[in-house]
């Protein structure tokens, strides 16, 4: 009966699928504003930075520089990249990064501040996010020079390129033509790839140009040029949005500064975050500013999350993990021992190499090549690898004061814990990369018989942790200048500790606690499982999750009020945990234990994200996964050119229960999330259509 039931229900689908359309709306020459939102209501009654009379765009968040500490008004720089905002000084070579934790999710607490980024040696004026030939996302920028450079995430110079007759003072990356757009103060706006092929060249006139972003989904058939641009007399800024087709400008507002050169036209990109499309706009020695271009739909951002068992390739003990993207990894333990995946963990290879010795408690790691670890017992070393792990060089080593972790905060600073040596805790500082290590003038006293333990510090923006075995955790709010130990935990060792964010953190050992005032005091939570000592944490926004020495990680979505099993993995023995950030804002990462057990966790967002900016030949609908699916599923889908693209789903009779996508999308692959969490069960069809192409699959949700 359901085959001839199919057979009679299918014409009626496929009839309604014809009879659906959909409507263009925004002339691309005309300007439409998004809804505005009860938030930015509320901040357009608070902004110091105002638009002018006729700015259509809502204020999602003012970042003026007046109301933050400690924070320099010679930056030039609005971006956001990998889950941080980049303010980014032109004349003296240093790079902020804040946690997007501020009102209306911009910029917040300091995450870091780098020193000589971009080598050191050239500034940048503008910023922007490309993908290089194998798809990784890197900052490119250049300093009102020939030079185009490309930079990681830490802002270290990966490559440069030199183009005879550019000036890279502003920038922004245009995926259809696989080429940068870039300009001078006067000259015009061309574009060019990294070989110096020019692609484009637009006439232009305007005056003072500082920032430029590319835009190609708030309109739907159009893309554009945001230029941002200083007037003569620092009284005013000039904004002009350029239309590509034409090459003309078919919007400029004009935006009044507090004061001459006070708040002058910086660094310009367009972003999205959060289901919005922002345009970020620097005002220098003022603010840093958001507006929404528009509102894409879906709501919050949420992630699925899958687990994999992989095979690490040995059988020693895995005692430490460090990720460092969704797709390089280093784990190390006793033997010596260490693997590194560069593939997302579909194979881990040694890492060992020559030149070190004893067990390895603790390892940090930076890119592919570069990274840090700490041995034990025959002495406390700390050993440094710029090779891939192919050998290392020792560069500390201390009679007793067993180093407990490592952290560096950038690219030439960072942390290193131990035990007391001397009634000092053993706290010792790398500048210049982790050549050289030297104990601090700062260390807590020790008391009584305190020691710490392996993997137990976190270091967010100058906030330090660290666990002991003496019922309370030790913190510090200025990298080491100054400590308190905080409260009594509640839980006699403190083998795990992290932070969410400044003020909410998890500490775990015999029991779970939990601060909300950055550690000032800690209560008591419900534990996740019954045994075994909780000797790894994970968390990101809302989300917690833990280990305790057995085969079982746990999740938390409520703030450690419950807890429930993420992922089971035979007879694992689980030892440390770490996350980073990665696709859409979800955490991807893995967990190790004992015998090589290695567990790789991906974090999918529920909401569009883009896999690949690499050209497609053709249009091409996967069949999602997984499949059958409760509740969510993933869609893949590629594009050979740019258009407006819509991915509805329907049910069985043709209603439409689901618009996924409706909107403008560049040349490109890209993985739409699907959440079907108030359907019921049953087969649903999901139909992508662009330009001419259409096409349909069938799905089945089985709860």
């Amino acid at each position: 009966m359901k085959p001839k039931l199919l057979l009679y229900i299918l014409p009626v689908v496929l009839v309604s699928f014809l009879l659906f359309g959909y409507s263009v709306q925004d002339n691309p020459n005309n300007d439409s504003a998004p809804t505005l939102t009860e938030n930015s209501r509320t901040l357009s009654l608070q902004l110091d930075t105002i638009p002018p009379v006729g700015f259509p765009y809502p204020t999602q968040f003012n970042w003026n520089y007046s109301a933050i500490p400690g924070v320099n008004g010679g930056t030039v720089g609005a971006m956001y990249f990998e889950g941080k905002y980049y303010m980014n000084r032109w004349n003296n070579a240093v790079l902020y990064r804040y946690n997007p934790d501020g009102p209306g999710g911009g910029p917040g607490t300091l995450a870091d501040s780098i020193s000589g980024y971009n080598g050191g040696t050239g500034a940048i004026r503008d910023l922007t996010s490309a993908p290089d030939g194998s798809g990784t996302q890197y900052l490119w920028g250049g300093s009102a020079s020939t030079a185009l450079y490309k930079m990681n995430a830490l802002g270290a110079r990966v490559a440069s390129y030199t183009h005879t007759g550019a000036a890279y003072r502003t920038i922004a990356w245009d995926p259809n033509r696989k080429g940068f757009w870039s300009s001078n103060f006067g000259d015009n706006i061309v574009c060019r790839d990294t070989t110096g092929a020019i692609k484009r060249t637009i006439t232009s006139t305007i005056a003072g140009k500082y920032g430029m972003g590319f835009d190609s989904t708030s309109s739907p058939d159009s893309a554009f040029l945001w230029v941002w641009s200083q007037v003569t007399g620092g009284l005013q800024n000039q904004l002009d949005k350029i239309y590509l087709g034409t090459g003309l400008s078919v919007k400029t507002y004009l935006f009044n500064t507090t004061g001459a050169s006070i708040g002058i036209a910086g660094g310009a990109e367009v972003v999205v975050k959060d289901n919005k499309l922002l345009l970020l706009l620097n005002y220098q020695n003022q603010a840093t500013c958001g507006y929404v271009l528009k509102n894409l739909g879906g709501g919050p951002t949420t992630c699925n999350y899958n687990w994999t068992n992989q095979t690490s390739g040995t059988p020693n003990q895995l005692l430490t993990v460090s990720a460092v993207s969704d797709q390089i990894g280093w784990a190390a333990g006793v033997g010596p021992t260490v693997v590194k995946t560069i593939n997302g963990g579909i194979s881990w290879s040694s890492a060992t190499g020559t030149g070190i010795t004893g067990d390895v408690y603790n390892i940090y790691a930076c890119s592919a090549n570069d990274a840090l670890c700490t041995t034990s017992p025959s002495a406390t070393n700390i050993y440094k690898t710029t090779n891939g792990g192919t050998s290392w060089t020792l560069v500390f080593t201390q009679a007793g004061g067993f180093i407990d972790a490592i952290q560096m905060i950038n690219t030439t600073t960072g942390y290193a814990l131990g035990d007391p040596v001397g009634g000092k805790w053993t706290i010792v500082q790398t500048t210049n990369g982790g050549d050289n290590w030297a104990r601090i003038a700062t260390e807590p006293a020790q008391v009584g018989t305190e020691a710490g333990w392996n993997n137990a510090l976190q270091i967010e923006g100058n906030n330090m942790w660290f666990g002991t075995n003496a019922t309370k955790v030790y913190r510090s709010t200025d990298l080491g200048l100054t400590w308190t130990s905080g409260a009594t935990t509640g839980t006699a060792n403190s083998y795990a500790v992290h932070y969410n964010n400044p003020t909410t953190g998890l500490a775990g050992g015999t029991a779970m606690v939990l601060s909300t005032n950055g550690g000032s005091s800690y209560s008591a939570v419900t534990n996740p499982g019954t045994t075994g000592n909780m000797n790894g944490l994970e968390g990101t926004g809302a989300d917690w999750w833990a280990i305790r020495s057995g085969n079982t990680i746990y999740r938390s979505t409520n703030g450690a009020a419950n807890w429930t099993n993420a992922h089971v993995a035979g007879t694992a023995v689980f030892q440390d945990i770490d996350f980073v950030v990665g696709n859409g804002n979800c955490p991807d990462g893995w967990a190790v234990g004992n015998a090589g057990a290695i567990s790789r966790m991906s974090g999918e967002p529920t909401g569009i994200s883009t896999v690949s900016s690499e050209v497609p030949s053709s249009y091409l609908l996967k069949q999602n996964y997984p499949n059958p699916f409760n509740p969510t599923t993933n869609i893949n889908f590629s594009l050979p050119k740019s258009g407006l693209v819509t991915l509805k789903i329907y049910d069985i009779s043709g209603r439409e229960v689901a618009v996924l996508l409706n909107e403008v999308k560049s040349a490109g692959s890209y993985l739409v999330g699907f959440n079907a969490a108030g359907l019921p069960s049953g087969a649903y069809f999901y139909r992508l259509t662009s330009g001419n192409f259409s096409e349909t699959k069938k799905m089945m949700l089985i709860k």
